[in-house]
């Protein structure tokens, strides 16, 4: 007699299904009736946070054209609702490791900008004194560990956290935030499986921009659908609309909750997009601008604004209020980086050992280091170089020139510039401020008769409208409108 057995026959692949807007919309909400909306001051703290992160990251796209950011620049727009609605789930007393797209972690953190600008700028007045820059952000008051370079190095160290913690007897929840590609790695299955045995709390927060750089996750994975690798190491695992801040808030709430109560890890996956490149490096030859125009319609800016004005909670010009207060905080965070000294050589040796070893003429560690007399003088010259490269171009006048203004907030004319803002071009043989030459000629007539110095002016032609004179502001400047909050995508 002959048993038939039931063997599984492999069947051809279908078509994989690619991620678009229309296909996130409904992740992870559930019913409608079953969430409570959170309050109008928290969204309207959301939205401020968010529009900060946006902002912030369009002047250090400015800041990095202008050569005063040193390295790598990953950029974080389009992508702030993620890291704000996650971090508005923790506690002062959590902790938190992300990769090196960081800036929008550190500000909704709670980090200040001005030292967050600063250490994209390389200076001493920055989170780690300088000696991390854009990829290595740390703010420890914060529980905030980095900031790591190295994909997917970082997985490791979060169950390490959690299990301090865990012995130590303290409620804390540790959340590591990194990209789709790092999943490929081997410290990714490491990581979570060690958590898992251990019923560790940590909250594996998998950011899918559907980019692994220039590799979408159809390309990478035989099962593109990140959060369903939780299966296979028996914790839970959650997938969230990333572009709405108020989903991942709901879905990072529930497993902060049941990871401080004992109920171990949670893998989130959080379907998002970046509107630029991967870093500003990035030429983009992997993806089509229709695309990105069309998951810029789902801007997670424009999707709280209209949840806000629209759902009547808010008047529109509460929210243009909160624009200009960012606008006016980016601004003074960009001034004080600009400002800011250099680290001092001095330090070069310095934060290498957490307990450092006994001074070895410099070669170790210690109060004191002794610098090699060349070494020293070369140092001191490329520091002085870079301070006069920065005052003969100064970060503030480049920005109000560059955009009228962030946000559209009109460009102040010369005369209201502080000092160090205003360009050679416009200062007099005194020093002083002085209007640009287009304000000190007088206006031409239609006919093209001369000016007020005696010069003739060209008549302008026919149907063109004049430019604006440079530094001074623009009538009629709008504020920018929801789903373009910059102006810039």
């Amino acid at each position: 007699m002959f048993v038939r057995q039931n063997v599984a026959v492999a069947q051809p692949s279908r078509s994989r299904r690619v991620t678009t807007p229309e296909s996130i919309k409904l992740l992870a909400y559930g019913r409608a009736r079953a969430r409570k909306a959170p309050q109008t001051q928290r969204l309207l703290d959301w939205y401020r946070q968010m529009y900060l992160i946006r902002r912030f990251e369009e002047a250090a796209a400015e800041m990095y054209a202008l050569g005063k950011v040193g390295g790598f620049l990953h950029l974080y727009i389009g992508e702030e609702a993620v890291a704000v609605g996650a971090m508005a789930a923790l506690g002062p007393q959590d902790h938190l490791l992300t990769h090196y797209r960081d800036h929008g972690y550190a500000l909704a953190r709670g980090s200040d900008p001005g030292a967050v600008m600063a250490e994209l700028f390389g200076r001493a007045t920055g989170v780690t004194r300088g000696m991390g820059g854009s990829m290595h952000l740390v703010d420890p008051e914060r529980n905030f560990w980095g900031g790591h370079a190295i994909v997917g190095g970082h997985i490791v160290i979060a169950p390490g956290l959690a299990l301090a913690a865990v012995m130590q007897g303290q409620k804390r929840v540790v959340v590591d935030v990194f990209g789709d590609g790092a999943t490929a790695i081997g410290e990714f299955h490491e990581g979570v499986n060690l958590a898992a045995i251990w019923n560790l709390p940590v909250i594996f927060l998998v950011e899918n921009n559907l980019y692994g750089m220039g590799a979408r996750p159809e390309e990478q994975f035989k099962v593109p659908e990140l959060f369903r690798r939780a299966q296979a190491y028996g914790v839970a695992g959650k997938r969230v609309d990333g572009m709405d801040v108020t989903a991942v808030n709901r879905v990072m709430t529930e497993a902060v909750e049941r990871a401080r109560g004992g109920g171990g890890p949670t893998i989130i996956e959080a379907i998002t997009y970046r509107f630029r490149g991967h870093s500003m490096a990035d030429a983009e030859n992997y993806r089509e601008k229709r695309e990105v125009r069309k998951w810029q319609k789902r801007d997670p800016i424009r999707i709280l604004d209209e949840a806000l004005v629209k759902g009547g909670l808010v008047a529109r010009k509460e929210l243009h209020e909160i624009q200009r207060g960012v606008e006016m905080q980016v601004q003074d965070a960009v001034v004080f980086a600009d400002n800011s000294p250099f680290p001092s050589i001095d330090t070069l040796f310095q934060n290498i050992y957490a307990m450092p070893l006994p001074d070895r003429g410099g070669a170790v560690s210690g109060p004191e280091v002794v610098i090699p007399a060349l070494l020293a003088a070369k140092a001191d010259r490329l520091t002085q170089s870079s301070e006069e490269r920065s005052r003969a171009q100064p970060a503030l006048t480049s920005m109000e020139a560059d955009s009228g203004g962030p946000g559209g907030r009109p460009t102040p004319s010369v005369q209201d510039l502080p000092e160090h803002a205003v360009p050679p071009s416009t200062q007099g043989a005194d020093g002083a401020a002085t209007a640009p030459a287009s304000d000190r000629r007088g206006k031409a007539s239609p006919d093209g008769a001369p000016a007020a110095d005696g010069k003739p002016s060209p008549a302008p032609a026919a149907k063109s409208k004049p430019a604006p004179p440079a530094g001074r502001p623009q009538p009629g400047r709008r504020l920018p409108q929801p789903g373009r909050p910059g102006g810039k995508t």
